[in-house]
């Protein structure tokens, strides 16, 4: 997020999730890879849940989304960028993959699973 709305609404996040939970906040919190595990990271976290039918009937709400997304999915794409993506759209697609094709586990997990199936007097295997 770039400009002065972008700055605007980081920073709203930031109070947020950092001022108003007490937790660090700009440049006092440490480098997530870099830190000393033996110290908290002391991050903040802020949730909030909306309830879009208490502004309009859900059925205008989802039209609406609907429509946001189709804008979004239609926006000329950046030099490189080969298509447009929606926050949770990977995580969908994900999904659907793992659903047809199973979930993929490291050939030394599946070494490991059967060895603890032949251990625990299994014929089975992955």
């Amino acid at each position: 997020i770039g400009g002065h709305k972008g700055f605007g609404i980081t920073m709203f996040l930031e109070i947020l999730s950092g001022v108003l939970t007490g937790a660090r906040i700009g440049s006092e919190i440490r480098d997530l890879y870099n830190a000393p595990r033996s110290e908290p990271q002391g991050l903040g976290h802020f949730c909030i849940a909306i309830d879009p039918a208490a502004f309009m009937p859900l059925e205008q709400f989802k039209a609406r989304m609907d429509e946001m997304i189709r804008m979004v999915k239609s926006s000329k794409l950046a030099p490189g960028v080969t298509r447009m993506i929606i926050p949770g759209e990977p995580e969908i697609e994900a999904k659907r993959r793992r659903i047809a094709e199973g979930i993929p586990l490291a050939t030394t997990v599946l070494d490991q699973l059967n060895a603890l199936a032949r251990e625990l007097g299994s014929s089975r295997a992955i």
